[in-house]
């Protein structure tokens, strides 16, 4: 079940403050979602609804650690991203989210 690892993942990235563990789970999300971006979706679950998902990688942004703050900054981007273009209707976006690569 997708949405039961996002919560798993979040619960230990507030919960646990050893660097090591951080950046072994902020690695662990980077590769689930530059294999699949369309995996960000798991962070919008109904279930998940009550979480606040971007609390520990907003937090994480202040720590001292690049790699932390690297991932946890990538990591936002891309379900940050998702959920605009899933969200926000296509004549409210800007022409260079919509132009095709």
């Amino acid at each position: 079940d997708g949405p039961a690892y996002v919560r798993v993942f979040l619960n230990i990235l507030r919960d646990i403050f050893k660097e090591e563990t951080v950046e072994y789970v902020l690695a662990l999300i980077d590769e689930m979602l530059t294999a699949n971006p369309k995996q960000s979706k798991l962070f919008h679950d109904e279930s998940l609804a009550e979480e606040d998902i971007y609390e520990p990688f907003l937090r994480l942004l202040w720590k001292g650690n690049w790699f932390i703050q690297e991932k946890s900054c990538k990591i936002l981007s891309i379900v940050v991203s998702l959920f605009l273009l899933k969200t926000t209707p296509l004549e409210k976006l800007p022409n260079k989210l919509l132009a095709k690569k």
